[in-house]
């Protein structure tokens, strides 16, 4: 609780040391929430940026999947693909499960970039012919 002012006359300065001496723990508090938000806001505003960016159609050579665990211990199918991009970096992507359904290892992959952002296109691979 702030200490009791006995002149109303004080500088705008005293006030304000007033108002702030017995709430330290609430203005931190108020800063650190005003501080994540302000991150939220900014990694939501350039994920929609780079998605705006024109797409680009790419290929890229599939390394291996993964399986991602669902609720209660549940195995779905292969979600997870690391790729090999054409310009030799290795990513993982994220993909359903059915779209991945004619993909093989060492197989060609469709991926779609949006700036810096790759996704995986769907249907991924081509049909086996």
């Amino acid at each position: 609780m702030a200490p009791r002012r006995q002149n109303f006359r004080e500088s705008p300065i005293e006030k304000l040391r007033y108002a702030l001496l017995g709430n330290g723990a609430l203005i931190s508090l108020v800063l650190l929430f005003l501080a994540v938000a302000g991150l939220i806001a900014a990694v939501f505003l350039w994920a929609n940026r780079e998605m705006a960016l024109p797409a680009k159609q790419e290929q890229g050579e599939i390394v291996r999947f993964g399986i991602r665990e669902v609720t209660k211990g549940v195995l779905e199918q292969p979600v997870i693909v690391v790729v090999r991009t054409e310009d030799g970096r290795v990513q993982t992507l994220s993909a359903r499960g059915d779209s991945l359904s004619d993909c093989r290892v060492g197989g060609r992959i469709r991926l779609v970039r949006h700036g810096r952002v790759l996704v995986v296109r769907s249907p991924a691979c081509p049909p086996p012919s």
